[in-house]
């Protein structure tokens, strides 16, 4: 797995760029800048999305609002056609007259010129009718009468009629006397059953799953798709104003205070855009409800386009930092070359044991930017520190040996932690342990006339590359090479 995502990733890339960012000012200011752009970029593309959505959402809402204004319309229309005829009816000589006998067969073939009419009434100023049906009755108790000899067209809430024993609303005009306008003999009255209605405001439709349905002004559904919601003056229906669901509750009471708009909210657990308009023939208003995922079908399109444009910007931001990677990671290669060439030529040219040492810690220390370098002779489980370069403490010259039972060889080439106890001398009485923290060093052995070990430290664990172990390794084989030569010449 580890080699996997180091060949996806090329993590020792990321690693020197990381320690580049941590070192240099230059590598500071790439990745200032790089991260500027991928911010810059992002937000001027998410603004830019989000307005664009917001003013296609604003387009299909207003699409919405528009379906239901037509509805509304055909719905008026409807109504307001079933008034006119029975206006007109009201308005002939013989129902003028008030007597049933003089207008019954005119009320007759009216009945069957409009078969939507279930039946037809004329009714007394007392409230007492006779109708199509044959049947006899009174509705002085009605709404509908009440307003009707009152002067006005009045359409009604659903009722149980009184001829035909079904659910209908009826539409009630005055009669006035034909040689008196202003005197009102009576009404006209006719019942449409309710299906009639519902048929009209279902047909206000937005896509699957949307319904349409129409409240009367005490918040009780007169057509819905759930006929349990429906109900009658007789048997009334709970009013949707004493709903459990608030956003129900506030819906309703928006609905009868001839409000038209649409908004988002959530019914019954299902998020959803409800679009509402009062009608204007009678005292109802309607509403239709789109579930949300239909109405925002068309931004369909835009979220696949923006979810496009944001890989590729993901991508592209991802090579420009990749491009500033290669950069950082070739500038460190060449620097740990330069540093190679350059260690071994001085070693090479130094028979001097401890300037060699002392030269070669200096160098890898200023190069990696590291907080140690010790090259330490390995004898009996003890480390004797000969040359040290320490950014961050005092001198660490002098014998040092762990209390740990493990040999201290396998823990070193394992870089596990470790702490290096001082072993006080004359010359060291006064030295601090040496704490090295798992993966935070690296030791290599030296090997020649004598074990040997170069260990390099940084506080910031996992901070080698693959590159730095190379260049360290061919500094010890380097440093192998000449402590021989130079024990070669001593023995002569």
């Amino acid at each position: 797995m580890k080699t996997w995502l180091k060949q996806k990733l090329d993590l020792d890339s990321w690693q020197v760029f990381w320690r580049a960012y941590r070192t240099r000012r230059r590598s500071w200011l790439t990745l200032l800048v790089v991260s500027g752009i991928a911010v810059v970029v992002g937000v001027v593309s998410v603004s830019s999305y989000l307005l664009i959505r917001q003013v296609l959402l604003e387009k299909l809402q207003e699409n919405a609002m528009l379906k239901l204004q037509q509805g509304q319309e055909q719905t008026d229309s409807w109504l307001k056609g079933q008034k006119r005829t029975l206006e007109a009816i009201a308005q002939t000589p013989m129902v003028q007259t008030g007597e049933w006998e003089e207008a019954e067969d005119y009320l007759q073939q009216m009945q069957q010129q409009h078969p939507e009419f279930l039946t037809i009434a004329l009714i007394d100023q007392e409230g007492n009718f006779q109708s199509t049906r044959g049947k006899m009755g009174n509705v002085r108790d009605r709404e509908h009468f009440q307003e009707a000899i009152a002067g006005e067209t009045y359409v009604s809430d659903p009722l149980i009629s009184r001829v035909s024993e079904l659910p209908v609303i009826v539409i009630d005009t005055p009669v006035s006397a034909s040689d008196s306008p202003d005197s009102i003999v009576g009404t006209v009255g006719v019942t449409i059953p309710i299906e009639s209605v519902a048929l009209t405001v279902e047909q206000i439709h937005y896509g699957e799953g949307s319904y349409a349905f129409a409240i009367n002004s005490e918040g009780v559904p007169i057509v819905h798709p759930d006929p349990d919601r429906m109900g009658t003056l007789e048997e009334p229906a709970p009013s949707l104003f004493a709903s459990e669901d608030a956003n129900l509750r506030s819906l309703a009471l928006n609905m009868v205070s001839d409000q038209q708009e649409i908004i988002r909210t959530q019914l019954e657990g299902e998020v959803v855009y409800v679009a509402y308009f009062p009608l204007q023939e009678a005292n109802w208003s309607l509403a239709l409800v789109i579930p949300q995922q239909t109405l925002e079908q068309g931004l369909w399109a835009l979220n696949i386009m923006a979810s496009v444009v944001g890989i590729l910007l993901v991508i592209a931001l991802y090579a420009v930092a990749r491009v500033a990677l290669v950069s950082e990671q070739r500038r460190s290669q060449v620097e740990q070359e330069a540093l190679l060439n350059r260690l071994i030529r001085r070693i090479r040219a130094s028979l001097d044991i401890d300037q060699i040492l002392q030269t070669t810690v200096h160098e890898l220390g200023n190069l990696l930017k590291i907080d140690r370098v010790l090259f330490c002779w390995y004898r009996d489980e003890t480390l004797q520190v000969q040359r040290a370069y320490c950014r961050l403490q005092q001198d660490l010259l002098g014998g040092y040996q762990t209390t740990d039972v493990e040999a201290l060889k396998f823990i070193l080439a394992r870089g596990d932690a470790i702490e290096l106890q001082p072993i006080e001398t004359e010359s060291n009485p006064d030295n601090e342990p040496i704490v090295l923290k798992e993966n935070g060093y690296l030791a290599l052995p030296v090997s020649g006339d004598k074990q040997g070990y170069l260990i390099c430290y940084h506080r910031h664990r996992n901070w080698w590359t693959e590159a730095d172990r190379e260049v360290l390794q061919a500094v010890a084989d380097q440093l192998a090479i000449a402590i021989t030569q130079a024990g070669s010449l001593n023995l002569l």
